[in-house]
């Protein structure tokens, strides 16, 4: 049976914005583009994580990735794009709380998907923080943002990598 992480929203009734990465052990997430390691047991896990809900991207990560992600809705935030592709579930703008509206209308969980700068511009506002901690380091250039306002609650051994889950300190 596929593991997920039940993800606790701040009331019943609103949504939770929760950023989802793979990192190394510098905390690294990509180098030149890419994701320098290949798992496949983090693939599947990232998949049935988010299968069905909302992501919300950079438009690096989109071309990345070729595209939006089968059976998620798709958020890209970019100044250069247009703002809707025909026949898609994907959407394109400048202004987060724009994205950010447009993904509350699917799921109660939106899942941030990267890259760095979306990371870093949603970090404060995350309601969770899903880390796959892929061991070693990759020498990664694009990198996750510090999570010191955060704690670990929930560790889960998975085959050549573990998963955490991280939710905010406090709220004020």
């Amino acid at each position: 049976m596929p593991f997920t992480i039940p993800i606790k929203r701040p009331s019943d009734d609103s949504k939770s914005l929760v950023l989802i990465a793979a990192v190394d052990d510098a905390m690294g997430i990509g180098r030149e583009g890419t994701i320098p390691w290949d798992l496949p047991e983090d693939r599947r896990f990232f998949r049935d994580q988010t299968i069905g809900h909302p992501t919300l991207m950079g438009k690096k990560t989109y071309q990345s990735i070729g595209g939006p992600l089968p059976d998620r809705p798709c958020a890209v935030w970019t100044h250069s794009a247009p703002e809707r592709i025909p026949d898609t579930p994907c959407i394109f703008s400048d202004d987060l709380d724009d994205l950010l509206e447009w993904c509350g209308q699917f799921q109660r969980e939106i899942y941030v998907i990267g890259g760095q700068s979306v990371y870093r511009a949603l970090l404060d506002r995350a309601d969770g923080i899903i880390l796959s901690r892929i061991p070693g380091n990759y020498g990664c250039d694009k990198f996750f943002p510090p999570i010191h306002a955060y704690r670990c609650a929930l560790r889960h051994p998975m085959e050549g990598f573990m998963i955490e889950y991280w939710r905010p300190e406090c709220r004020t």
